[in-house]
């Protein structure tokens, strides 16, 4: 169960932090836009990480079903364990990605070069 687990938090932080490096607007190349930076990209990679572990626990859980419809420890049913997961996730993942944005809107932009004119 550790080696999953552990595969679904590395893949979903690469995953965020490529995605985020890649779709994401560039900031100014200052000491606070590069911090910033990578700050945002690794709240998007741990938003996608904790995402990625949640569905693999409730996989586990799904499959780990008695024909009853109980879980053996915890006695959850199939829809505790898909509202628990969906709460679980819509929690944390937009604290997260909240604060990145936050983050993200508040760091220098990079310098637009406004329209030139024909005199210059």
């Amino acid at each position: 169960m550790f080696g999953p687990t552990i595969a679904c938090l590395v893949l979903g932080l690469a995953a965020g932090m490529w995605s985020a490096a890649r779709y994401l607007p560039p900031r100014a190349q200052t000491e606070e836009g590069v911090i910033a930076t990578w700050l945002v990209r690794g709240l998007i990679g741990c938003a996608l990480a904790w995402a990625a572990v949640q569905i693999y626990f409730a996989i586990h859980a799904y499959a780990n079903l008695h024909s009853d419809g109980t879980f053996p420890r915890l006695g959850a049913s199939r829809t505790e364990i898909l509202s628990e997961t969906v709460q679980s996730i819509l929690l944390l993942d937009g604290l997260l990605i909240g604060v990145a944005a936050v983050v993200h809107l508040l760091t220098p932009r990079v310098p637009s070069r406004g329209p030139t004119s024909a005199a210059d």
